[in-house]
């Protein structure tokens, strides 16, 4: 192994979002039981376009509920125009404004299972600032080295700060998330303050979680891996990357079961 070591390695990886002076990717993110064993299975397409200082776009797919040859899958975006940000999501029927940016990104943080969050943390300094605690690692090491998707990447592991464990697959051409993968553990029980919220804006959600909640136990275990399948810095990004329209059909959905 080269003579970077897990510091020098997230140090660089951070480095590279926070110079960068634009950025985009695609990928998608499998959140499931057991690790390797895919018995609970939710799957969320995304994509990013980000311009310096201030142009974000973030869109999201979720599986369609009920029949999918029916139903439509799940769209939902949020971003900026100029020094405002918008959000839509699939279970809103208008596009709302956003007190901030970084508040449409936590809130969105949950139904991207983390998608949202995980590199704009990086880009973003105000966010980084907000979630630096979550940012810390414990334990951190490299281990060896890993091919994903026929990329050379180097392989850390550590704890997150709620002692989950963490795994990152790290480009090492372009210093860039490549895989990111984290144990979760969900206590038992259900929180009804939580369950009311969800209900107000979305019943069906609110369903879910209580069905999920209800069949939790104490050794059961989560995990999330967010696949990065393409990313790039410094890349051209056309204006129209950055609109929203809520007819559009996106264009995550035909790729949405091969990404």
């Amino acid at each position: 192994m080269e003579s970077l070591d897990a510091a020098d390695i997230m140090y660089n990886l951070s480095k590279t979002y926070e110079d960068c002076r634009s950025y985009a990717d695609r990928g998608l993110v499998r959140h499931y039981e057991q690790d390797g064993v895919e018995i609970y299975r939710l799957r969320v397409a995304f994509k990013l376009c980000f311009q310096r200082p201030d142009n974000f776009y973030f869109e999201w797919v979720e599986r369609p509920l009920g029949d999918p040859e029916k139903a439509d899958y799940r769209v939902s975006a949020l971003w900026t125009e100029g020094s405002q940000t918008y959000r839509h999501f699939f279970s809103e029927k208008q596009v709302l404004p956003c007190q901030s940016l970084d508040l449409a990104i936590a809130t969105a943080t949950g139904t991207s299972k983390g998608a949202s969050m995980t590199v704009s943390a990086y880009l973003l300094p105000s966010l980084k600032q907000k979630v630096r605690t979550m940012l810390r690692l414990k334990e951190l090491e490299r281990v060896e080295d890993a091919i994903v998707d026929g990329v050379d990447c180097y392989h850390l592991k550590g704890k997150t700060w709620t002692d989950s464990e963490e795994e990152f697959w790290i480009e090492k051409e372009k210093c860039l998330l490549k895989r990111v993968r984290v144990g979760i553990v969900i206590k038992p029980g259900i929180d009804e303050s939580k369950f009311l919220a969800i209900k107000a804006i979305d019943e069906q959600k609110a369903l879910e979680y209580r069905q999920f909640r209800e069949s939790q136990t104490e050794a059961r275990r989560f995990w999330n891996q967010i696949d990065y399948h393409e990313a790039d810095i410094d890349c051209p990004i056309e204006p129209c990357d950055f609109l929203f329209a809520a007819e559009r059909k996106s264009d995550l959905i035909p790729s949405f079961n091969v990404l």
